[in-house]
C-alpha cells in the first residue's frame, strides 16, 4: 500500500490582483497497485475569506466526519461552520503586503508510503513549508521547506494531518480591473453562453450560488458554445482555469 501526495506550484502569468495564486495538490492512494487520486487546490485572492467563498468556486462538501477506513483527503479551513471543503480553499490575498497563510489538510490512509513532491513555486511565494499539526512551527516533527524539485517520504502512517504554511509576497501587486482578455455574453443569458478568448485546452465549470457545479467542459474552440437550456433561471458563476494556472471568474444571470 502506498500513498502519494504530488504538490504542483503553477506560477500564473499575470501578476494581477485578480488572478488567483493557485496551489493544485494531487493525493495519491495506491493500494495493490491500483492508485486512487483526490487532487485539492489550496489558493489566495484578494476576494477570499475564511468562509465559503462560492463566487470564487469554492463549495462545500457534507460536514461530517470522513469516513473510516476510505482514502479521502480534504481541507480543514478555520471557519466553524465548514468541517471540510473540496476541492477548492481560497485564502485571502492582501495587496501590497508580504504575509503568512496557514491551510490544514486532512487524510485518511492506513498502510504503506507518503510521498510529498512539488513542482516550481509561484512569483507571489516567498516561502512555503510542509508541517504537521501537533507541534508549533519552527519544532515540527514534520518541517520540510518546499524547494522545486525536492520530495518528502515518510512511512508514519499517524501523519492524517498536515499545515502548509505559505508566506505570499504581494506587495508588487496593485488592485486593478480583471486584465484577462476572456468575454463571455450575452448576460443575461438563455439557452446558450458564447465563450471568447479562452486558451485552447483550459478547463471551466459552471457552478450555482451554493457552489455545487453543475457542469464542465474543455475549450476546444475560439469561440466556445456553451449549451445551457436545462438550466434554471437564476445567479451562476463560471470558473475557468488556464493551462498556465491562472484562474478567471465570471458572474452569470440566467434569465
Amino acid at each position: 500500500m502506498k500513498l502519494v501526495i504530488t504538490l504542483l506550484f503553477l506560477s500564473s502569468m499575470v501578476a494581477t490582483a485578480q488572478q488567483p495564486v493557485a496551489i493544485p495538490i494531487a493525493f495519491t492512494n495506491t493500494i495493490n497497485d491500483q492508485p486512487k487520486t483526490v487532487v485539492l487546490t489550496l489558493a489566495a485572492h484578494v476576494n477570499g475569506t475564511n468562509e465559503l467563498d462560492t463566487a470564487l468556486g469554492e463549495r462545500e462538501i457534507p460536514t461530517l466526519p470522513p469516513p473510516a477506513g476510505v482514502f479521502i483527503a480534504y481541507t480543514i479551513p478555520p471557519s466553524a461552520e465548514y468541517l471540510w471543503l473540496s476541492p477548492l480553499d481560497v485564502r485571502k490575498l492582501e495587496v501590497g503586503k508580504q504575509h503568512l497563510v496557514e491551510y490544514t489538510i486532512g487524510m485518511t490512509w492506513n498502510a504503506g508510503k507518503l510521498d510529498v513532491s512539488w513542482g516550481p513555486i509561484p512569483n507571489l511565494v516567498d516561502s512555503a513549508y510542509l508541517v504537521d499539526v501537533v507541534s508549533d512551527f519552527p519544532d515540527n516533527f514534520i518541517k520540510v521547506k518546499l524547494e522545486p524539485n525536492k520530495t518528502y517520504s515518510t512511512i508514519n502512517t499517524a501523519i492524517t494531518k498536515l499545515k502548509l504554511l505559505v508566506w505570499y509576497n504581494a506587495t508588487s501587486l496593485n488592485v486593478a480591473e480583471d486584465e484577462s482578455p476572456v468575454s463571455l455574453y450575452p448576460i443575461p443569458f438563455e439557452d446558450e453562453l458564447i465563450l471568447e478568448g479562452a486558451t485552447l485546452g483550459s478547463h471551466f465549470n459552471v457552478v450555482d450560488v451554493s457552489g455545487s457545479v453543475i457542469f464542465t467542459g474543455t475549450i476546444d474552440q475560439q469561440r466556445q458554445m456553451i449549451r445551457t437550456a436545462e438550466l434554471p433561471t437564476g445567479m451562476y458563476a463560471l470558473q475557468l482555469q488556464n493551462i498556465d494556472g491562472s484562474v478567471v471568474t465570471r458572474k452569470l444571470l440566467r434569465r
